[in-house]
């Protein structure tokens, strides 16, 4: 029989006896907010962007001197009316309570931008409440049996268990019994655009290991890669070019597409791997940042019309194992989507990132207009974790594939790797294979691996 003193500890787990938000420093030196619920016994952070969409939640800044005008703690002025609502709600209850934990924060911003709130603030409230609830009802947040059922169905499918654990898709195109797997990095190892300091526009240059069974085997791969590009640009370039940038690619000076193209096929058969078989090639164009009056400036001071754009996006397809395209037009030019889609759809990944940011309301909107077939997800971007799955929801309806993504300022929270595995996503984009704020999501990942062997699923 338990006694009284220990089953008050027991009930204070399993109720929200109180929220805090903290100010830290993101991986950039800037400040971001950390949620912390019953003392610190929970914890989550909220990421910031560099390069973003303007439909985005927005971020509420303290716009005065302290720390370049980016300090976060005027967010924090709901805390009190924040604890007001939550303190005392349980934490059991599964996927079911966190739901419901969720609606209360849409309930007190339901704005599309979080204009009241902060998105900064709601996202790491959101992230604070899974890892709670997760906690609270004895299971790890990767298991399927959590986020799967929902990133499969949200508002535009339905899922059901089946007796074996693994979840039946019922209204989503391809249905099939589906088990969540390892999800496969998107590895940024080359920077242009808001990342980097070259003439590079396109923003970054990424490779993709095929399908692994072993997580040790895909990440000697990966780094081996990572580490021999290192060897190649300082032999080509001198050794002054190998420093990183924000998210751990490199930024060497040069000048064109194909240049960086050219070194990761380099460095891939350098490191005794097939480029298109081994190893893949991905880019993040970030076209909205050098789009103007209709026209693309791919190259520096050499404007391509959007029909030179498409061509040109074509032929590199053609010339290099490329897989996947993160917004290769501007987030409102929706003919050229269209138009890129229908000549590209069954070719490769069209991913929207500033195109839909992480919004049920655009994810949608693709079901019908069609302007790409994958989905990069960024939790920040639309302010909670129930909005981005049912985006996940609407895009999966259609057969689309899913990146769960980090941002440019981040912290060692790896709640996306765990969430990544949670919803069955395809592949996780977290950076290159250094920075510790990196890393903290590919040992989170290994992390999974072992858990997922020793519990055999």
């Amino acid at each position: 029989m338990l006694n009284i003193e220990y089953k008050n500890i027991i009930i204070h787990m399993r109720t929200i006896q109180n929220i805090r938000f903290v100010q830290i420093l993101d991986s950039r030196g800037f400040p971001t907010i950390q949620c912390e619920i019953n003392n610190g016994l929970y914890k989550a952070c909220s990421p910031s962007g560099a390069s973003t969409g303007s439909r985005e939640a927005i971020e509420i800044r303290d716009e005065n001197k302290t720390f370049m005008g980016k300090s976060v703690l005027i967010a924090f002025r709901n805390q009190d009316i924040i604890n007001e609502i939550f303190i005392g709600k349980s934490l059991e209850g599964g996927l079911e309570k966190f739901k419901e934990l969720d609606n209360l924060i849409l309930k007190m911003d339901s704005t599309p931008q979080k204009s009241i709130l902060g998105g900064n603030l709601t996202t790491a409230l959101s992230f604070c409440l899974l890892k709670a609830v997760s906690d609270n009802n004895v299971y790890q947040l990767f298991n399927n049996h959590n986020l799967l059922p929902w990133a499969w169905g949200g508002k535009g499918g339905t899922a059901v268990q089946s007796k074996n654990g693994v979840f039946e898709t019922q209204g989503i195109k391809n249905s099939k019994s589906f088990l969540a797997v390892l999800p496969r990095p998107l590895v940024n190892i080359i920077n242009g655009g808001k990342h980097a300091g070259n003439k590079l526009q396109i923003q970054e240059f990424m490779i993709v290991p095929k399908e692994y069974t072993d997580v040790y085997d895909m990440l000697n791969n990966i780094t081996t890669v990572f580490h021999n590009l290192k060897k190649i640009i300082s032999k080509k370039y001198g050794s002054s070019q190998t420093a990183v940038g924000d998210e751990g690619g490199y930024a060497p000076d040069i000048e064109s597409p194909e240049e960086a193209l050219d070194l990761l096929v380099d460095a891939i058969e350098t490191s005794g791997l097939k480029p298109g078989e081994d190893m893949f090639i991905a880019l993040d164009c970030a076209a909205s940042e050098y789009y103007k009056d209709g026209k693309y400036e791919i190259f520096e001071n050499k404007w391509l019309s959007k029909e030179e754009t498409i061509d040109y996006l074509k032929a590199l397809c053609e010339k290099y194992p490329i897989i996947s395209i993160e917004d290769p037009f501007d987030e409102n030019d929706f003919e050229s989507w269209k138009l890129f889609y229908q000549e590209m759809n069954d070719k490769i990944m069209i991913v929207g990132d500033d195109l839909f940011t992480t919004s049920p309301e655009y994810c949608k909107k693709n079901e019908e207009e069609k302007w790409a077939n994958s989905l990069l997800v960024k939790v920040n971007q639309i302010g909670t974790v129930s909005e981005a799955l049912d985006a996940i929801g609407w895009i999966r309806k259609n057969g689309g594939k899913i990146i769960l993504s980090h941002r440019s300022g981040e912290t060692n929270d790896d709640i996306i790797t765990d969430i990544g595995y949670g919803i069955g996503a395809e592949f996780l984009k977290i950076g290159a294979p250094c920075r510790g704020e990196r890393i903290a999501k590919y040992n989170r990942l290994i992390e999974i691996y072992i858990q997922r062997l020793s519990i055999g699923s």
